[in-house]
C-alpha cells in the first residue's frame, strides 16, 4: 500500500502539472510564466467553469480514470503487485524530470524578493517607482480606451486572408499611431498593463501563486507612486473608470481608487443600469452595454465645466475564444470564435469611437485606444 500511495500521488501530480501546462498553452500560447500564476486563483477558476464547462468535465473525467489505475493495480495479482515498488519509483522519477516541471523551472518568470506590493503591506512607505510629474499648463478631456488584447498584429493585412478589422482600420489610418511598442516583464496581463501604462512601471510577479488576488487584498497598492489618475485629479479633472468585469478581479478596483479615480465602476456597480442583467457573459457586461452606459456618462460630463478623464476596458476580444456580445450574432456562424470576436469588436468599438467623436470637441478632447497587453 505504500507503493500504491506513492504511485497514486506521483501519477496524480504528473496529470495535474501536464493539465496546467496544457491550460497555459491553450489560454496564452506559451508555457508557465508570471501571468499564468497571477491568474491561478479562485476568481479565474470560477470564470473558467462558466466559460469552459466541457473542457473541464473532460479533464476531471481523465483525472478520475488515471487515478483509478492505482486501485486496479492494488487489487491485482501477486505478480502484478510485486512490481509496484519499481513502478512507483519510475513514476516519481518521471514527475521530477518531466517537461512541466522543467518548464516551470526555466520558463519566463520575473521572480523577485523585492516586490513593492509586498513591502506596501508591511510598511507605510513603498519602494515603488516615483515619477516626478509636472502640473499641466493646458487641460483637455481625455478618454482612454483599453481594448482587451487588441494588439496591432490584427492590422497586419498580410497575416489574415481578409481584414478582420475593416472599420477600425479606417480610424487607425486617420489617427496618430504609435508602433514598435514592446511588452516588458510585469506588464502582460490586464491589471499589470493598466498599472504600467498609467504609472510607468511593471508589476513584479514574484514566485507566489495567486498574485492576481494578492494585489486585490491591499488597500493602497503602490502608495508612493504618482500615476496618471493622480496627476489629472491634482489638476482638477473629474475621473472615472468603467469596466464590464468585476473590480475585484486582479485588484483593478483597489488600484484605480487609490490612484486618482473618484468613481470606479465594474460589473457589480453597472448591472443595475441594465434592462436585462441576466444577459451577461462569464466576465460581466457585454461591450455594447458598456459603450451605451459610457456614452451617457460622456454626455453628462460634457455639460460640466471641469475637464474629465474617463477610462474604460472592453471584453469582447479576450482570448482564447473571445466574448461575443448578443449584438454580434451576425458575425458568429461556424468560423473561428476568435475571428468572430475580432469582427464583433470591429463593429462595436468603431461605432463607439465614432459616437464619441460626435459628442466631443476634437479641439478639446483626446481619445486614446490601446491594448491592455498583447
Amino acid at each position: 500500500w505504500k507503493s500504491v500511495s506513492l504511485f497514486t500521488l506521483a501519477s496524480s501530480l504528473i496529470f495535474i502539472t501536464n493539465a496546467l501546462l496544457a491550460v497555459s498553452f491553450f489560454t496564452q500560447g506559451t508555457g508557465f510564466n508570471d501571468q499564468f500564476f497571477e491568474h491561478l486563483n479562485v476568481g479565474s477558476i470560477q470564470i473558467a467553469f462558466a466559460e469552459y464547462r466541457t473542457e473541464i468535465a473532460l479533464l476531471i473525467t481523465a483525472f478520475l480514470i488515471s487515478t483509478g489505475v492505482s486501485n486496479r493495480l492494488a487489487a491485482g495479482t501477486p505478480r502484478q503487485t510485486a512490481r509496484l515498488p519499481k513502478l512507483a519509483a519510475l513514476t516519481l522519477s518521471t514527475l521530477v524530470i518531466g517537461y512541466p516541471l522543467l518548464n516551470l523551472a526555466t520558463g519566463d518568470r520575473s521572480a523577485t524578493a523585492d516586490d513593492p506590493i509586498l513591502k506596501a503591506t508591511t510598511s507605510s512607505a513603498s519602494t515603488s517607482t516615483h515619477l516626478a510629474l509636472p502640473m499641466l499648463p493646458n487641460t483637455k478631456n481625455i478618454i482612454l480606451v483599453y481594448a482587451e488584447q487588441l494588439e496591432q498584429l490584427y492590422f497586419d493585412l498580410g497575416a489574415f486572408p481578409e481584414n478582420p478589422l475593416p472599420n477600425l482600420s479606417e480610424l487607425y489610418a486617420q489617427s496618430l499611431r504609435y508602433r514598435n511598442v514592446v511588452q516588458v516583464a510585469g506588464t502582460s496581463w490586464t491589471t499589470a498593463g493598466i498599472i504600467a501604462s498609467q504609472c510607468g512601471f511593471g508589476v513584479r510577479g514574484g514566485i507566489h501563486f495567486g498574485n492576481n488576488s494578492r494585489l486585490a487584498s491591499i488597500n493602497q497598492p503602490y502608495p508612493d507612486a504618482e500615476c496618471l489618475g493622480d496627476l489629472l485629479k491634482k489638476n482638477g479633472y473629474q475621473t472615472a473608470y468603467f469596466g464590464g468585469a468585476s473590480l475585484a478581479f486582479g485588484g483593478k478596483g483597489r488600484f484605480l481608487s487609490a490612484h486618482g479615480f473618484d468613481r470606479v465602476y465594474g460589473w457589480e456597480e453597472l448591472q443595475r443600469k441594465l434592462e436585462n442583467p441576466e444577459q451577461r457573459s462569464a466576465w460581466g457586461l457585454h461591450d455594447d452595454d458598456l459603450f451605451s452606459i459610457v456614452l451617457q456618462e460622456i454626455r453628462e460630463l460634457e455639460e460640466s465645466r471641469s475637464p474629465y478623464f474617463l477610462s474604460l476596458l472592453t471584453l469582447t476580444t479576450h482570448h482564447p475564444k473571445g466574448v461575443l456580445a448578443p449584438a454580434c450574432a451576425s458575425v458568429s456562424g461556424e468560423q473561428d470564435p476568435m475571428l468572430a470576436a475580432l469582427q464583433c469588436t470591429d463593429l462595436l468599438l468603431s461605432q463607439f469611437l465614432k459616437d464619441l467623436q460626435t459628442q466631443t470637441s476634437p479641439d478639446n478632447t483626446v481619445i486614446a485606444v490601446l491594448s491592455d497587453h498583447l
